[in-house]
């Protein structure tokens, strides 16, 4: 009998799974009912694009599902919870089954400084092979990453807000209908994207920005936010963002798109490194060449932040030289857990 595991803003999983009549299916995979959308479409899409490298889970197959195969699913989904009448059109979509924990799971339940490090590290080497792909997770929160007990290594999971920015032009003109699909709408409460995302999403969703846009945007943006934990950054975060985003200001609206277009690489490591910021200061870690390297990777000028080969080659020198050196006090806590697997789900439906 296949069995409910989770549900979530953008599906629910089975397994063992359903096949695409709604009937069991004797295979080690699980099935994920999605409405057949935007998301969907990105997370199989991705899939493609990314089906030979390794450390990923991705969608092998999909197939069109009738709504009276559903009605036997819906005990616990949230997704037919919001369309009870199933007036939508759904999928399955299938991938490999995972005996795994989450990885603010895994590193809650036997802490140490060594394996906060190599998850930091693989992280952004997985974030380097998406960027070799033109693509961005986009919600790389500790819950969508995997530790698979049976293989002992990680995988990335969860592709259906990925971002493909070999999609941004066409024909060497902003592509006006992906990017407003692909790029959430302003949200400037969203602590986890970078301030030119933000603003990106004015600009794409409501209009030209002026030096009042972006002061109102830094005052929403870095209310309580990780990053003014860092004594004294967010005084100077602020000074810098203005001085630097302020001269966009007047500038052709797609001239000033292009540009913040240009940064989209940095985008997955920005939000990884928030989570690492917000462990750091809740278990009082002192590791200052951590901290550096952290917060230049949240740089409020773009151009400033590492590359991600950078980002590599420094995680493996302070992995190899210092990680089993350095101290820590308390723990990770349920909110700290909870914080680190938020997914940008208040978001998915503006």
């Amino acid at each position: 009998m296949s069995r409910f595991i989770a549900s979530g803003a953008y599906g629910c999983i089975y397994h063992p799974p359903y096949d695409c009549k709604g009937a069991d299916l004797k295979e080690d995979v699980v099935s994920k009912l999605v409405k057949n959308d935007f998301t969907s479409e990105t997370e199989y899409n991705v899939s493609q694009l990314l089906k030979n490298e390794k450390g990923f889970l991705l969608i092998k197959k999909k197939c069109n599902i009738a709504s009276t195969a559903i009605k036997k699913m819906e005990k616990g989904c949230e997704l037919i919870d919001k369309d009870p009448k199933l007036d939508k059109d759904y999928l399955l979509m299938y991938s490999t089954f995972i005996n795994g924990i989450e990885l603010v799971d895994y590193i809650k339940k036997d802490f140490t400084i060594d394996r906060l490090m190599k998850s930091f590290l693989f992280l952004c080497n997985q974030i380097e092979i998406m960027i070799n792909h033109k693509i961005i997770h986009h919600d790389l929160h500790f819950g969508n990453i995997m530790y698979n007990y049976n293989k002992k290594n990680f995988v990335i999971i969860d592709f259906g807000l990925a971002i493909n920015s070999s999609k941004f032009y066409l024909n060497n003109k902003l592509n006006y209908p992906y990017l407003k699909d692909a790029i959430f709408k302003y949200t400037p409460s969203w602590k986890y994207f970078s301030l030119e995302e933000h603003l990106l999403s004015y600009l794409i969703h409501e209009g030209p920005i002026d030096e009042s846009i972006i002061k109102e945007t830094l005052k929403i943006y870095l209310d309580k936010h990780t990053m003014c934990n860092v004594p004294n950054f967010c005084n100077k975060y602020i000074e810098t963002s203005i001085h630097y985003f302020k001269k966009y200001v007047n500038k052709p609206k797609e001239y000033v798109i292009r540009k913040f277009l240009s940064y989209w690489n940095t985008w997955d490591y920005y939000k990884i490194s928030l989570h690492i910021l917000k462990i750091y200061y809740k278990l009082k870690i002192h590791y200052p060449e951590l901290l550096l390297l952290l917060l230049l990777m949240i740089h409020p000028i773009p151009k400033y932040r590492p590359s991600v080969i950078d980002v590599n080659k420094n995680l493996q020198i302070l992995l190899n030289s210092y990680s089993n050196k350095i101290g820590y006090e308390g723990k990770i806590d349920k909110h700290l857990t909870d914080d680190l697997s938020k997914t940008i789900k208040t978001l998915s439906s503006i």
